[in-house]
């Protein structure tokens, strides 16, 4: 994703400096500047950009450097060079693994020496997911980390399982691997500051034979799944029961049967969703329904509409750099569909219904991405949202 958001940013130079350059051929100022990590050793691979400040001052020798940027990543010394008219600019400075920096220099004709850049390295969070058994591996599965602040962040396992959050705020963090058809309990809250790293964090995919155990008292649900237009049953449907709390209870259903129905039993008193999954159809639900002790909670029915339309778009950064592996999703009436952003910062939501839907976007660092009011249409109809998310906001 580093090296798309540096081709990205290099090609807008070359159109913003270049161009302009060759055809005034004004006298450029020069910035040098180391960037270190707080054990003193140089930062290789730091992108380093210089914007014009937001506060230029008074001074008309500083009006040249207007609407000029410069970028650079830094050599394995942790060194820089920066070339831009003379001005009053801002540094930002940003490495995998440590807190983006932001300082302000003024440049003037020749060369000026910037303070050195000390980074402070940031949050993380690692561990794995694996099956019930707790020995195999589970690669490509999403994992969420939702602070207390309702901020969210996503990485997807490797081929190990193994799964890693980096450059997270100071705070704590609830945990959850989320597929298809299984679900891990939410593990948290888990307290990380700046600097720390938490290790180790282990994620369990329920199977039908493990997981949570049901609720000696509990009580029940039941109903069945039909295409809305057809009345038809839905057969092989996926049943997932979500807590009020937002939590998916840890234990798996078996799909919905050649009639279209499913249960749900062993479930503790409470309010719950329950949503039913279709390969090719969007996820539906249904909300607050109420499970007492001993008691069976029937008559639910589920209507999934054919998928009509789709929504396409981008997530990129203020600065216009793409975000790969964003979690983008779409929320109608009675529905949700989610999927990740290509390296590129593109995704496509098929198979939704038509009518309108809220899209939301999740990236590691970045605060939400939030549309309402996104029409889904087919073919050219298709609509086309922009995500442009900012950097999540330190605690």
């Amino acid at each position: 994703m580093r090296s798309s958001r540096v081709r990205l940013v290099a090609m807008a130079l070359c159109a913003i400096v270049g161009f302009g350059v060759l055809a005034q051929e004004p006298e450029l100022g020069f910035v040098s500047g180391l960037v270190y990590d707080a054990d003193g050793g140089g930062v290789e691979n730091a992108l380093v950009l210089i914007l014009p400040a937001d506060d230029e001052g008074g001074d008309e020798e500083f009006s040249e450097g207007e609407g000029l940027v410069d970028t650079d990543l830094t050599d394995a010394g942790g060194a820089y060079d920066l070339a831009v008219l003379p001005g009053a600019y801002q540094i930002l400075v940003e490495a995998d693994g440590y807190v983006p920096t932001v300082f302000e220099v003024e440049v003037f004709y020749g060369l000026t020496f910037a303070e050195p850049i000390i980074l402070a390295r940031a949050a993380s969070i690692s561990g794995f997911v694996r099956t019930s058994d707790g020995s195999t591996p589970v690669a490509q599965v999403a994992v969420t980390a939702t602070a207390s602040s309702g901020d969210a962040f996503l990485e997807v396992t490797d081929s190990a399982g193994e799964f890693l959050f980096l450059g997270l705020p100071s705070g704590e963090f609830t945990l959850q691997a989320v597929t298809a058809e299984e679900a891990t309990s939410a593990v948290g809250p888990i307290a990380v500051a700046i600097g720390e790293s938490v290790e180790g964090i282990e994620l369990i995919l329920s199977e039908a034979v493990s997981g949570e155990p049901p609720h000696p008292d509990g009580g029940s649900m039941s109903g069945v799944v039909r295409f809305a237009e057809s009345r038809d049953p839905v057969a092989g449907a996926v049943i997932l029961v979500t807590a009020e709390e937002g939590e998916a209870i840890d234990r798996d259903f078996d799909p919905t049967g050649a009639d279209g129905s499913f249960v749900a039993t062993g479930l503790a008193a409470g309010i719950y969703q329950v949503s039913a999954g279709l390969e090719g159809y969007a996820t539906f639900f249904l909300e607050g329904v109420s499970v007492e002790a001993g008691v069976e909670t029937g008559g639910l029915e589920l209507l999934m509409l054919a998928p009509s339309g789709e929504i396409r778009g981008t997530v990129t950064t203020s600065g216009g750099a793409a975000i790969g592996g964003a979690l983008v999703l779409a929320i109608g009436e009675g529905w949700s569909q989610g999927t990740l952003s290509a390296d590129d910062g593109s995704f496509v939501l098929e198979g939704l219904p038509e009518g309108t839907a809220e899209l939301s976007a999740i990236a590691e660092g970045y605060a939400i991405g939030e549309v309402e009011g996104v029409m889904v249409a087919s073919g050219d109809q298709a609509p086309d949202v922009s995500f442009v998310l900012d950097l999540a906001a330190e605690d």
